[in-house]
């Protein structure tokens, strides 16, 4: 539990950590602009992809049945059009194109989001694989310390009775009559939703 505590603090802090999910390695930074992706895709040698949750992207009018999904970075994308992917209600309709590629997250992308949701960030997810050219490097800064490394799984499951999360109870779409396509959606404390579930 301590290295997904600290991986909090350096992705908070804005550092890449290491989500090791055996056979692959994904690097995971918060998203902080263009520029965050480049640096990502020459400390990984792939090109990032933003991982965004389930929830995220049915506010975006997207349906998708997975936890999180995936969707490539294309190399010019600028930090107005990251932002939008990552917190805008509804993408302009050109902008829709940015979400072509999207593919249900791995099993290192949804330890990744998991670190983000943990840290309080926004509901997106930087990620790159680390490429085979890129392997020993990686492995060298893990090694020197200078990158932290955690289990996917691990990471995966950090929410699970953490302290101040909130856990989704309940949610329905219920019209009002100023916002006909509303959605009401019921949060707890893990142990406020035991407590209740003992009464």
């Amino acid at each position: 539990m301590y290295k997904i505590e600290r991986a909090i603090f350096d992705i908070r802090r804005g550092l890449p950590v290491v989500v090791n999910a055996g056979e692959q390695r994904l690097l995971v930074q918060a998203l902080e602009g263009s520029e965050s992706v480049e640096a990502l895709a020459q400390l990984a040698g792939e090109r990032p992809s933003l991982v965004l949750t389930r929830h995220r992207l049915t506010a975006m009018g997207m349906s998708l049945t997975a936890e999180a999904a995936s969707v490539p970075l294309a190399a010019n994308i600028n930090t107005h059009e990251l932002h939008g992917l990552a917190s805008a209600e509804m993408l302009p309709q050109p902008a829709g194109g940015l979400l072509s590629g999207l593919k249900p997250a791995s099993l290192a992308e949804l330890g990744a989001i998991t670190l983000m949701r943990r840290a309080l960030l926004i509901p997106a997810a930087l990620c790159a694989f680390v490429s085979e050219e890129s392997a020993e490097d990686i492995e060298q800064q893990v090694a020197e310390g200078r990158l932290l490394e955690v289990d996917a799984k691990e990471a995966e499951q950090c929410l699970a009775g953490a302290q101040g999360m909130l856990k989704r109870v309940s949610e329905a779409n219920i019209p009002l009559e100023d916002a006909a396509d509303s959605r009401f959606v019921l949060s707890g404390s893990p142990m406020a939703c035991a407590n209740t579930l003992l009464w």
